[in-house]
C-alpha cells in the first residue's frame, strides 16, 4: 500500500511539474549591461553622480524604452530621484524642444528621450543623480524587469 501511495505522489508531482512548464515561457530580462557601467563623481560637484554604460536587448524582440521606464533604487527598495538619457552624452534641448510644439519620435530618439533597440543590439544609457550626505545610495537601476547593478565606488576624473 505504501508503494501505491509513493507512486501516486510521484505521478502527481510529475504531472504538476509538466503542467507548470506548459504555461507561458518565462520572460528573460529585457536588458543587461554589456560590461560593468562607469560611475563618476562630477568634477567640482562632489554630491553629483553620473553612471554611463551600454545596455543590450536580450528579449529576442524589438524593445522600445524611454527614460521613464528606468528607476534608480537604493538597497532597501526606495526610489532615488534620477535623470535618464538614452545617449552616451547629454544634449542641449534648445528650440523647438522647449516649446509646446509636438515632438516627433525621431526627435525623441535623437535627443535621448526614447530608444528603439533591435534584438541583440545595444543602446547607451546615462543616469545622473544628486547624492547628498546620508541620502540613500542607488545600488541598482531597474528597467523592464531587470535589475542592473550600480558600481559601489565612483571614479574621480
Amino acid at each position: 500500500m505504501n508503494r501505491r501511495r509513493a507512486l501516486a505522489s510521484a505521478v502527481t508531482v510529475a504531472v504538476a511539474l509538466t503542467l507548470a512548464g506548459c504555461g507561458e515561457r518565462r520572460q528573460r530580462s529585457a536588458v543587461a549591461w554589456v560590461r560593468p557601467p562607469l560611475l563618476f563623481v562630477a568634477p567640482g560637484l562632489p554630491g553629483d553622480r553620473i553612471l554611463t554604460g551600454q545596455l543590450r536587448n536580450d528579449t529576442g524582440t524589438k524593445l522600445e524604452v524611454t527614460g521613464g521606464d528606468f528607476a534608480a533604487r537604493a538597497a532597501d527598495g526606495r526610489r532615488v530621484p534620477a535623470h535618464v538619457v538614452l545617449l552616451a552624452q547629454f544634449t542641449h534641448r534648445l528650440p523647438p524642444y522647449n516649446r509646446n510644439d509636438p515632438v516627433t519620435r525621431s526627435i525623441e530618439e535623437r535627443t535621448g528621450v526614447r530608444s528603439v533597440v533591435a534584438p541583440g543590439a545595444t543602446t547607451p544609457v546615462t543616469v545622473s543623480w544628486h547624492q547628498p550626505a546620508g541620502a540613500p545610495v542607488p545600488t541598482r537601476i531597474e528597467v523592464r524587469g531587470a535589475a542592473l547593478a550600480v558600481p559601489a565606488h565612483a571614479r574621480r576624473p
